[in-house]
């Protein structure tokens, strides 16, 4: 079996490539532990890859299970160049993981001075508190607390604590740990629980629903006979929509019959 998150820690650009090249692959999917092709490439350093997977539509505040995104993990293993790279393509620079941690954080705590003062420029909050009551300062040491302190200041941050349990100023934080879902090439309809009609048209109608605990928007098409080469057709082009990936598209899970 292809194993595109090996690909991504080793750093083989070539293997990566070719997959990727297949629209019917999903560039967001999770392994086990919900990490993406692109949380490997960013904790292993492979910027290749990295940009690779950018320029080809990777969801860039992509989470594994632990809400860790990939400027977390290039953050904590000390990736300056990969850092920069998300940085330059609009990453949320301010999102916690389950603990409470931003990325600012982590690249305090192991003492990587120019990554903190990347993300600090690029708008990390250095009084975000996690879960522990622990703002990025607290977590600094050396020199590197003034540096970050004069810098806040310079940038106009309110140094007040900011309580992990008052974020809500944050907004809706929009995961993709779900993009798993899409490896499902058919599922049953029965598994499905419409609710709500959204829009109907020649084609056919749209459903808001439910599935396997995940919010589902669900087209019905209007197909007058569905003959066996109409079925045939359908499951060779449906998975090539998958190579539409962005935050503002929701992604292609599955396709069902009846």
């Amino acid at each position: 079996m292809e194993d595109i998150f090996q690909w991504c820690r080793e750093g083989n650009a070539l293997q990566v490539r070719v997959w990727l090249d297949d629209t019917e692959h999903d560039m967001n999917q999770g392994d086990d532990h919900g990490f993406s092709p692109l949380h490997w490439a960013c904790k292993e350093g492979h910027i290749k890859i990295v940009e690779m997977l950018i320029r080809r539509g990777a969801r860039i505040n992509v989470t594994n299970m632990g809400d860790d995104t990939p400027l977390h993990l290039a953050a904590a293993h000390g990736h300056r160049p990969i850092v920069q790279l998300l940085l330059q393509n609009r990453v949320d620079v301010n999102f916690t993981n389950e603990h409470g941690n931003s990325p600012l954080h982590y690249a305090c705590f192991w003492g990587y001075s120019a990554i903190a003062e990347d993300l600090l420029m690029a708008g990390a909050l250095v009084s975000l508190a996690n879960k522990d009551g622990d703002t990025p300062l607290d977590k600094t040491r050396g020199q590197l607390v003034q540096r970050l302190h004069e810098l806040a200041t310079q940038q106009g941050q309110d140094l007040k604590k900011i309580q992990f349990k008052d974020q809500s100023w944050l907004g809706l934080k929009t995961r993709s740990r779900d993009a798993t879902l899409s490896r499902h090439k058919g599922i049953n309809i029965n598994e499905l629980s419409l609710h709500t009609r959204i829009a109907v048209t020649p084609s056919g109608e749209t459903w808001r629903g439910r599935w396997q605990k995940n919010d589902i928007v669900a087209k019905i098409l209007a197909v007058r006979e569905c003959t066996p080469r109409i079925q045939r057709d359908f499951n060779e082009e449906f998975p090539k929509l998958r190579i539409f990936s962005h935050p503002n598209i929701l992604p292609v899970v599955s396709s069902t019959s009846k």
